[in-house]
């Protein structure tokens, strides 16, 4: 039934009648869906992975340590912000120095290393991530400034305390590890071997143990947090809890209605699609399982568990992709696009693999000689820290060895095979091979 021109009522044939109630169903079953998605966004600017996390019993050492690493995270907050000058770095030099590198520039086997290589989640005290980045930012700025005033050692130091900023993450916050805390991990490495190289090409002279120190702490800290694998993991026991404190409504901080509304929502989409936890989980699973696959197979795997939600973005008509979704879209909203952070991911593990290498050529040469430096990378293996650890020689692309040429000045050539995991013989203008 429609109004005519006239202001009158007139029936609309059966089949007028029913195409009008298909399409007014699907309008709102498309409004409730966009309010799930709207509310699950809300909720994610107020999520707290802790809310079921187990609580962490440090002991005196640890809260020491973790105390100090909070209070930089808090002072460099509120000294410096994400724009900073180097006018006011310069003004703050000393601050830079007895504030931040002071108590990270640490030293192989002291405390500050051993709690950051912990394998447990011990940051009981929230800290903001934002701090975090503006130190490391700060530290970065710092370096460069000191290798344009050729002071290598302070250079180095700065170097240190970034690599120290990039395992603070790893610690956790609030007794969770998601998925974000490896990013900064891995945003901070790429920062530390972007100055080591910076440093190396500077032409100026560094110390010995100055080198070796860098060379024993990649080392370390990428045996420690080069895992894909639990890195999802964590993310996928993190989300869990979020789902359940959050997306069934049991959230303590929640209002009554906000519960009800949460329940009505989500319960309504679990009718339609099935479980929202146990669908979760399972892909989360798939990821896991796929992170344990060489490079190739790996990436291919991440690219067809992400393919549903991106069916969906890319459909014509976005309400019937989310209507024959067989996937509940909450749960593809929370579930990690893995395939390009991997890239990234397994990139800088061979620009870390580069860094190490170049800081013990660069020690042997000014140790011994140009001409003692290794003509293969195997030899590299004859250096104690790098022979306990023979994969930092391997193409994390390829599994095999580096691509790794010395010339007749001593001067070594690196470079990856690559995303195509194929060695194109230095072919790094169209990037099929990365130039380490």
């Amino acid at each position: 039934m429609k109004i005519n021109k006239n202001g009158a009522f007139v029936f609309l044939p059966a089949a007028g009648r029913v195409k009008n109630i298909v399409i007014l169903t699907c309008v709102l079953l498309f409004l409730a869906f966009q309010s799930v998605l709207i509310y699950a966004v809300f909720l994610s600017f107020n999520v707290s992975y802790s809310a079921t996390a187990p609580k962490i019993i440090l002991d005196k050492t640890e809260e020491i340590y973790i105390s100090k690493l909070a209070g930089i995270l808090e002072t460099g907050g509120r000294l410096f912000n994400d724009k900073i000058k180097e006018t006011h770095l310069k003004d703050n030099m000393d601050t830079v120095e007895n504030l931040f590198i002071k108590e990270l520039d640490s030293a192989v086997g002291d405390t500050l290393e051993s709690v950051l290589l912990s394998s447990r989640i011990i940051f009981n005290r929230g800290y903001s991530l934002k701090n975090l980045r503006t130190i490391a930012r700060v530290l970065e700025d710092y370096a460069k400034i000191k290798i344009k005033n050729n002071e290598p050692k302070k250079a180095a130091a700065a170097i240190n305390s970034i690599l120290s900023m990039a395992m603070t993450p790893q610690t956790g916050f609030d007794s969770e590890k998601p998925l974000i805390c490896n990013i900064f991990t891995y945003s901070f490495k790429a920062r530390a071997t972007k100055l080591i190289e910076e440093l190396l090409n500077s032409g100026v002279k560094i110390e010995t143990q100055d080198l070796n120190k860098l060379c024993v702490k990649l080392i370390r800290y990428e045996a420690a947090s080069d895992d894909f694998a639990k890195t999802i993991k964590h993310e996928k026991e993190a989300c869990l809890r979020m789902i359940e404190a959050n997306f069934y409504g049991i959230n303590p901080k929640a209002e009554r209605l906000e519960r009800i509304l949460t329940i009505m929502f989500i319960k309504g989409t679990e009718l339609y699609y099935g479980d929202i936890a146990a669908q979760y989980k399972k892909i989360m699973d798939d990821l896991i399982a796929a992170a344990g696959l060489e490079y190739g197979k790996a990436v291919k795997k991440f690219e067809e568990l992400n393919e549903a939600e991106r069916a969906i973005n890319k459909a014509r008509i976005y309400i019937l992709a989310v209507l024959q979704s067989k996937i509940n879209p909450l749960v593809l909203w929370v579930t990690p696009s893995c395939a390009e952070y991997y890239n990234k991911f397994t990139a800088q593990r061979a620009f870390t693999s580069a860094a190490v290498i170049k800081l013990a050529a660069r020690a042997i040469k000014d140790g011994e000689g140009a001409d003692k430096i290794p003509v293969k990378i195997e030899d590299f293996k004859r250096i104690p820290e790098i022979k306990s650890k023979e994969w930092i020689l391997n193409d994390p692309f390829t599994g095999k060895p580096l691509i790794y040429k010395k010339s007749e000045t001593g001067e070594i050539t690196l470079y990856s095979a690559g995303y195509n995991a194929i060695d194109d013989g230095g072919s790094f203008k169209d990037s099929r091979d990365i130039k380490l």
